[in-house]
């Protein structure tokens, strides 16, 4: 198991609830469900144009704290679907939410 990457200053309760089970227990679906929803009410908040002036080859978009990775899944079949090549690349503290990834 990888070391968690927790900043020192964030509180015990935040980075320990993501890596000791607790908040998986809570929510064992890492709410994918509402991952499509996220999704879509982030792409409308971008400007079309935006897309446009984006580089590289493929596109690379970062999700720090991506949970179970569904909205980031999501935003990159949206940007495919608009013809972007996109690469995901998703970061966690918690291996079980990537495992649900």
């Amino acid at each position: 198991m990888n070391e968690p990457l927790a900043s020192p200053q964030a509180p015990k309760i935040i980075s320990n609830q993501y890596v000791t089970g607790e908040y998986g227990a809570r929510c064992p679906s890492w709410h994918k469900e509402d991952s499509e929803w996220k999704a879509g009410q982030l792409m409308q908040s971008i400007p079309l144009g935006f897309w446009d002036q984006v580089g590289g080859d493929p596109v690379r978009l970062v999700d720090i704290g991506c949970g179970a990775g569904g909205v980031l899944g999501h935003v990159c079949r949206s940007l495919s679907l608009m013809g972007k090549k996109v690469r995901g690349i998703g970061i966690n503290i918690a291996d079980e939410a990537l495992a649900h990834a």
